[in-house]
C-alpha cells in the first residue's frame, strides 16, 4: 500500500514539499559539486558549485541524469558523473585502496572513461546540438590520467562533475533529456541488468521492471547513505531466475515516482518527524498538514484554536491522511507502521489525545497550567532515565494511542511506576500520562474529574463498569498516594531543610507494600503534628483536617498494591501536592490582594506631602 499510494500522490507531495513538478524520466536532483565550463577561444575551466542551504559547500542541487548501477558494472550517466566517468580519473583514497589491485583499478577506471565518452558521442550525433558536439571534442582531446598542474581543485571520488558550454547547462537542453530518456528505455548494456516483461505491482501497467529500484531512499535516519526500499540479496530470496528487486516487480516510472515522493517528503521538516528509531513520514494529497504531537508550540497552538473554536488545518475534513514509520534494516527500508485515515479523524483524535493528557500542573514561571501540551517524545522519555534509554516500540506505541486511539502498550505503565520510585517523585509529564493510561477506556467527562484531585472514597464508576472485577485496592492506592503526599508535606513544616524526608526513604515501599510502613508514618506524624501545634498552630489544624478527611476514605492498609495500583497511589501522591501548592497560591494571592487595598486605604486617609487639597 504504501508504494502505490506514494506512486498516486507523487505530484501533489513535489508541489508541497518542493514547489516543483515530479522531475523528468531518468532524472534525480543531486548535489553537483563541479562544472566545467567550455567557453570559445578559452582552454577550460573548471568551478565549484555550492547551494544556499546549510549543506552548500557539498554542491549545488540539480536535475541530473541518474539510473542505478551495480557492483561493477560500467554504466555511465549522461554528461554528469564521477570524476572516473568524466575524466578516467581515480582520485587517491589510502583506505579505500588498501589491499585492492592497482592495475586492474585503473583499467576499469579507462573502461568507465571510454564507456561516458561514447555516451557523450553517441548523443552529440544523435541530437546534433552545437553544445553536445563541444563536449564531445573536448573528452576526444582529454587522455589524462591526472589532473593537469593548473587545475587546483579538491577532488573525491563522489563528487559529481558536469559541463557548461557558454554559459549553458548541458542537462537543461531540451534534445540531451529526450536522448537520455529513450536510452535509458532501450539500454542494456549487460544480460545481468535484463528487464523481463511482467505487471508492475505498484502501476498495473504490464512491462521491463528493474532490478533495482531507480531512485534510492536517502535521508532515513540511523541507514546508510543510500538505501532500497525494495531489494533481495540472497539467492535464498529469489525465485524463477528473478533478481534482487525483480522479486517484487516494479517499473521504472513507478519507482521514480515513489521513490522522488518518498525523498521528497524525508527531506521536508513539515511532513517527517523522528521518533526514536523510527521515522514517520506522513502527508494528504489534498493539501500540507502537520503532526502537532511532536513539537509543544505547536501543539499549544492546536489547543488555543480548539478552545477559540477554530479548526486548525485548512485541509477539508473528509480529506484522505497517510502516515508510514520507516526504519533502517542494514541497507534498506522497513515499514514498521501504516496508517490510513482523514485530515478530520486526525484532528479529532488529536484533540481528545491532549484532552485526555490534561492535569493540573505549574508552568516554568510557577503559574497555574493545566493545559500544557507534552509532545510525545517529551511523554516517552518520562518513563526511562534519559533519551537513549527508550524501550523500543514506547514511542510508536504512544503515537498510536494518539492517532488512532488504541491502548498504550502495558509496559509504559510499568516503566512510569519504576521510575517514580527509583526518582522518589512524580513530575508533570509522568502524571500526565499515567492519568491518561488509567482513564484510556473512561469517558471524557469522567477523565476530566481526574485533571485535579478526587476527595471521594470512590472515583468515578466509569472504571467499575469497564472492569467488572474491579481492585478496590486501586481506590485505597489513590488515597494512600494522597495520604503520603499530606505526611510528607507536614514533616516539612515541623522540620523545615531536612535533607532525607520520608519520600527519600519510604516512597517505594509505601506504593507497593503499604501496610508495612504507613503505620510508623502515621506514629511518626504525631510528633511533626505536636511540634507544629505549638510553633504553627493554623498549619496544624490545617494538617490534622486533611489526614482525617483522606483517612475517612480509607477502610484498611492493604498488605500489597498491584502495578495498576501502584499508578494509582503515583496520580494520587501528585495530585495532593499539586492541590496544596494551588491553595497556597490562592491564598498568597488573596493574602497580596488585601495588602494591596490596605495600602490605598491608607494613600487615602493620608494624601502624599504636597498634594493638593481640592476641598
Amino acid at each position: 500500500m504504501i508504494l502505490q499510494q506514494l506512486y498516486n500522490d507523487a505530484d501533489a507531495i513535489l508541489q508541497q514539499t518542493t514547489g516543483q513538478t515530479l522531475p523528468p524520466s531518468m532524472y534525480l536532483l543531486k548535489k553537483v559539486r563541479w562544472v566545467i565550463e567550455l567557453n570559445n577561444g578559452k582552454p577550460p575551466q573548471f568551478h565549484g558549485l555550492q547551494g544556499n542551504d546549510k549543506k552548500g559547500e557539498r554542491g549545488l542541487a540539480r536535475l541530473v541524469p541518474n539510473w542505478k548501477r551495480a557492483g561493477k558494472v560500467v554504466r555511465p550517466l549522461l554528461y554528469a558523473d564521477k570524476p572516473s566517468y568524466v575524466l578516467g580519473i581515480r582520485v587517491p583514497d589510502n583506505k579505500a585502496d588498501a589491499d585492492r589491485n592497482v592495475d586492474a583499478d585503473a583499467a576499469h577506471t579507462r573502461e568507465e572513461f571510454e564507456a561516458f565518452k561514447g555516451l557523450a558521442q553517441l548523443c552529440a550525433e544523435t541530437t546534433q546540438e552545437p553544445d553536445a558536439l563541444r563536449i564531445a571534442e573536448f573528452l576526444k582531446t582529454w587522455d589524462s590520467i591526472d589532473l593537469p598542474s593548473d587545475v587546483q581543485i579538491d577532488l573525491t571520488r563522489d563528487h559529481i562533475l558536469t559541463f557548461r558550454v557558454d554559459g549553458r547547462f548541458i542537462d537543461e537542453n531540451l534534445k540531451v533529456r529526450q536522448f537520455w530518456a529513450r536510452y535509458g528505455q532501450t539500454e542494456e548494456p549487460d544480460e545481468d541488468i535484463s528487464e523481463p516483461q511482467m505487471q508492475c505491482l505498484v502501476s498495473g501497467a504490464r512491462g521491463g521492471v528493474e532490478e533495482m529500484m531507480p531512485v534510492p531512499v536517502k535521508g532515513l535516519s540511523g541507514g546508510k547513505s543510500e538505501m532500497a526500499i525494495v531489494s533481495a540479496n540472497a539467492a535464498a530470496f529469489e525465485s524463477y531466475g528473478l533478481k534482487r528487486a525483480q522479486t517484487s516487480p516494479i517499473c521504472r516510472d513507478a519507482g521514480e515516482r515513489f521513490g522522488q515522493a518518498l525523498n521528497a517528503l524525508l527531506a521536508s521538516p513539515t511532513h517527517h518527524t523522528l521518533l526514536q528509531s523510527i521515522t514517520y513520514i506522513y502527508w494528504s494529497p489534498c493539501g500540507t498538514v502537520g503532526l502537532v504531537m511532536f513539537d509543544e508550540t505547536e501543539a499549544q497552538k492546536f489547543l488555543n484554536a480548539v478552545k477559540s473554536g477554530r479548526r486548525v488545518y485548512e485541509v477539508a475534513p473528509e480529506a484522505p491522511f497517510y502516515l508510514f514509520g520507516l526504519g533502517a534494516n542494514a541497507a534498506r527500508v522497513a515499514v514498521r507502521t501504516a496508517i490510513q485515515t482523514t485530515v478530520g479523524d486526525i484532528e479529532a483524535r488529536q484533540k481528545e489525545w491532549f484532552q485526555r493528557l490534561s492535569i493540573v500542573g505549574f508552568g516554568d514561571q510557577g503559574q497555574l497550567d493545566e493545559e500544557r501540551a507534552f509532545p510525545i517524545k517529551f511523554l516517552a522519555v518520562s518513563a526511562f532515565r534519559e533519551f537513549k534509554g527508550i524501550t523500543p516500540g514506547v514511542e510508536d506505541g504512544l503515537l498510536r494511542a494518539a492517532l488512532l486511539g488504541e491502548p498504550v502498550p502495558p509496559m509504559v505503565l510499568q516503566h512510569l511506576v519504576n521510575r517514580c520510585r527509583a526518582e522518589r517523585k512524580v513530575t508533570h509529564a509522568r502524571a500526565a500520562l499515567i492519568k491518561y493510561i488509567i482513564t484510556q477506556n473512561w469517558s471524557l467527562e469522567d477523565t476530566d474529574i481526574m485533571i485535579n484531585e478526587v476527595d471521594m472514597p470512590q472515583l468515578p464508576e466509569q472504571e467499575q463498569s469497564a472492569a467488572s472485577h474491579r481492585d478496590q485496592n486501586e481506590n485505597r492506592a489513590y488515597h494512600l498516594g494522597r495520604l503520603f503526599a499530606e505526611l510528607e508535606e507536614v514533616q516539612k513544616q515541623a522540620i523545615p531543610g531536612i535533607n532525607a524526608g520520608i519520600a527519600d526513604r519510604f516512597y517505594g515501599s509505601a506504593s507497593a507494600t503499604p501496610a508495612s510502613v504507613f503505620g510508623t508514618l502515621l506514629d511518626g506524624a504525631q510528633s511533626h503534628l505536636s511540634k507544629l501545634r505549638k510553633d504553627k498552630e493554623g498549619a496544624y489544624l490545617g494538617a490534622q483536617k486533611r489526614i482525617e478527611d483522606i483517612t475517612l476514605c480509607l477502610d484498611e492498609f492493604p498488605k500489597t498494591l498491584t502495578l495498576k495500583a501502584q499508578a494509582y497511589f503515583s496520580l494520587g501522591y501528585y495530585h495532593h501536592r499539586a492541590a496544596r501548592r494551588k491553595a497556597i497560591m490562592a491564598a498568597s494571592a488573596i493574602k497580596k490582594a488585601k495588602q494591596t487595598a490596605s495600602e490605598l486605604d491608607l494613600n487615602e486617609l493620608f494624601p502624599a506631602e504636597g498634594a493638593e487639597d481640592n476641598d
